[in-house]
């Protein structure tokens, strides 16, 4: 039976299904399967690693696994409020705008060839009347050598810092939740030793 994706927690159903048996979705006409809606627009399923220690090979292991249904939901819905997000996920919000706040450049792609006469000084880019570079390589005697392509490069000079930024948070929100676990260890641990 094919599966899609449930619009509203991400959840693989049946495309037949009318309602998803995890979180409730019903689409716009009830009595039609939500694949078979008109706007049909399921919502991205967010996954996370896990490190496992494998003791057959030795070494760790890497598994991606999708969130709970209930989870993605909820993680969906909170990213759907701009100022809300601005407010829990300051650096998220900061990483979003820098990307919004992308500078494009124009840069010469020039054959190895040429980049070599170019280097050597056998060949130059010619400027036009106000001094603006074109993309023509002329030899010494003035002719065009080379017509080169011009590639757009879009450069996103904030998103870096800001990415280190949201990596240096999710570090520290890691080591917070490990120390939440090892105060509730102790708490657990003090609770037998007084039984005892």
């Amino acid at each position: 039976m094919p599966m899609i994706q449930c619009p509203e927690c991400g959840t693989h159903i049946a495309s037949k299904a009318c309602m998803c048996p995890y979180c409730g979705y019903i689409g716009d006409d009830p009595r039609m399967p939500i694949g078979a809606q008109t706007v049909y627009d399921p919502a991205p399923q967010l996954q996370f690693e896990i490190e496992r220690w494998d003791s057959h090979k030795k070494k760790m292991d890497t598994e991606r696994v999708d969130l709970a249904p209930e989870d993605n939901m909820k993680i969906w819905d909170t990213l759907k409020n701009w100022k809300q997000v601005q407010a829990m996920l300051p650096a998220l919000a900061e990483a979003v705008l820098g990307m919004a706040r992308s500078e494009k450049q124009w840069i010469a792609d020039i054959p190895k060839y040429y980049e070599k006469l170019l280097k050597d000084g056998q060949i130059t880019f010619r400027p036009d009347k106000n001094g603006q570079i074109l993309p023509h390589l002329v030899g010494k005697d003035g002719r065009i050598v080379k017509q080169v392509r011009l590639k757009e490069i879009v450069s996103m000079p904030e998103l870096l810092p800001n990415l280190q930024h949201l990596e240096t948070q999710a570090a520290l929100a890691m080591i917070m939740s490990q120390l939440e676990n090892v105060q509730e260890q102790i708490a657990q641990i003090r609770g037998e030793l007084q039984q005892d």
